[in-house]
C-alpha cells in the first residue's frame, strides 16, 4: 500500500484512497475464492492464506480510517490536533486554548491600540498559572513510566 501523496488536493487523495481500497478488496475477493478451493488438510495452505486475508482486511480498515479522516473538513482536523487527544476532546487542553486566546486578545489590543505591552494583572497571571498547572497536572500520570515492568526487567535481565 503506497502512501498518500500529502501534496494533491484532500478530493484527490480521497479519490487516490478509494482507488487502493478498491484494489485491496479485489485482492481479498481472490483470496477468498482460493480459499474455497484450498482442501481441508492443507493447513499450512490454510493458515497462509488466513494471515493475507487478516493483512488486507487489516489494511483495508486502515484506508478507511484515512479517507474518513481526509472527508472531515480541514477546519476540524485543526481543532482535534489543538484540543484533543486520541480523538477526544480534552478539557485541559481546552483551557489553556481559552487563556491563550484571551491573553492574545488583549495583548494585540494594547499594542495596537496604545503601542505599548500590555501589563496583566497578578491576579490573572495566577489563574493562567493555575490553569497551567492542571493542564501538567493531567499530563503527568499519562507520562510516568510503568515501574512493575521495569522491576520485571530488571529481575529477568
Amino acid at each position: 500500500m503506497p502512501p498518500v501523496d500529502m501534496t494533491k488536493k484532500r478530493p484527490e487523495i480521497i479519490a487516490d484512497i478509494a482507488m487502493a481500497k478498491t484494489l485491496l478488496q479485489n485482492e481479498l475477493s481472490n483470496l477468498q475464492e482460493q480459499r474455497g478451493k484450498i482442501s481441508a488438510d492443507d493447513t499450512a495452505t490454510l493458515e497462509v492464506n488466513e494471515n493475507k486475508i487478516v493483512e488486507l482486511v487489516s489494511k483495508t480498515e486502515t484506508l478507511e480510517r484515512q479517507a474518513a479522516h481526509f472527508r472531515q473538513p480541514a477546519w476540524k482536523g485543526i481543532m482535534y490536533d489543538l484540543l484533543g487527544e486520541q480523538n477526544v476532546i480534552s478539557f485541559h487542553r481546552f483551557q489553556i486554548l481559552v487563556w491563550t486566546l484571551i491573553l492574545g486578545l488583549i495583548f494585540a489590543n494594547n499594542v495596537y491600540n496604545y503601542l505599548a505591552m500590555p501589563e496583566f494583572s497578578s491576579t490573572l497571571l495566577g489563574l493562567m498559572g493555575i490553569s497551567a498547572g492542571t493542564y501538567i497536572g493531567y499530563k503527568l500520570p499519562a507520562t510516568a513510566p510503568d515501574v512493575s515492568s521495569q522491576k520485571q526487567v530488571a529481575k529477568t535481565g
